[in-house]
């Protein structure tokens, strides 16, 4: 398989990572540095793109990281701050994901799940890069970086931003807890791709008492609770592309104030986010 390939390592202090859930994965004979991976970022786009003409599109930027990282929590910062940021081109989707490959290194993350791993290990496929790590921002599926590159996040958000997208709508009724899924408009050249609802939740902390970040408290960005398919849209797909819906159940545990859903449609292949919509939970 693919992902037995590829190497794990934490991209700004160099370290490995590769216990637990990956032991199938083998440590890399070289550790990529942040200078490495800024050198490396890879930027797609997909064929026959044309800038955006109508609308304020939306942009979905992805942090891969791992309370057991050292070098993560600036990548955290950064993307708190991508979140809450108000720009005039663009609407900006922020999501966390907490990889489990750092699990066995000392503190398991409450928050981490290996379909987040097995998410950025496609990812690092589609990207053709040799190794996964963290921290790792993936911007509309098309752009890799280590994640707290400022300048790499701006430019990478700014490039998305006119690429052409999808129409996704997203709404929600309370009796009972459903969101319901409309997706039109598809771009060209119209791949076979995936509706994708994702739960995230903002304003979570942990207490690291183990680890690399033992002592600190740590603040995170939106941090995805779950994520799930609902849906595919076939290759060539016109008009109303999709429509579907997906009845929730929300643990007590979660603070309803602070969640939103989210619906992505993904590119089966190149892995490239062609459209994105949210609406809260409150």
């Amino acid at each position: 398989m693919w992902m037995a390939a590829l190497g794990i390592a934490c991209a700004a202090c160099g370290t490995s990572a590769a216990g637990g859930a990956t032991s199938d994965v083998p440590p890399p004979e070289k550790q990529a540095s942040a200078h490495e991976r800024s050198m490396a970022s890879t930027d797609r786009q997909d064929p026959g793109s044309e800038p955006a003409t109508a609308g304020r599109p939306t942009v979905v930027v992805e942090l891969f990281s791992s309370e057991g990282c050292s070098s993560c929590p600036p990548a955290d910062i950064l993307l708190r701050e991508i979140a809450t940021s108000r720009r005039e081109d663009v609407d900006i989707i922020a999501l966390e994901l907490h990889v489990d490959y750092w699990n066995d290194l000392g503190w398991a993350d409450p928050f981490s799940s290996e379909a987040y791993t097995s998410r950025q290990r496609s990812y690092a496929e589609a990207l053709g890069d040799s190794r996964i790590y963290t921290p790792q921002m993936v911007v509309d599926g098309r752009t890799g970086f280590v994640g707290s590159q400022r300048g790499a996040a701006s430019a990478a958000i700014a490039r998305a931003a006119v690429a052409p997208k999808a129409k996704v709508t997203i709404t929600r009724s309370a009796s009972p807890e459903k969101v319901s899924v409309h997706v039109t408009d598809m771009p060209e050249p119209r791949p076979r791709s995936e509706v994708v609802l994702v739960l995230v939740e903002e304003g979570l902390t942990s207490q690291v008492t183990r680890g690399e970040n033992a002592g600190s408290l740590l603040a995170h960005g939106p941090i995805v609770r779950t994520m799930k398919g609902i849906g595919t849209i076939a290759a060539g797909g016109r008009g109303e592309a999709f429509e579907g819906s997906e009845t929730l159940t929300l643990p007590s545990t979660w603070n309803r104030e602070r969640l939103r859903a989210v619906a992505l449609v993904q590119a089966v292949e190149s892995r490239v986010i062609l459209g994105s919509g949210w609406v809260s939970m409150k």
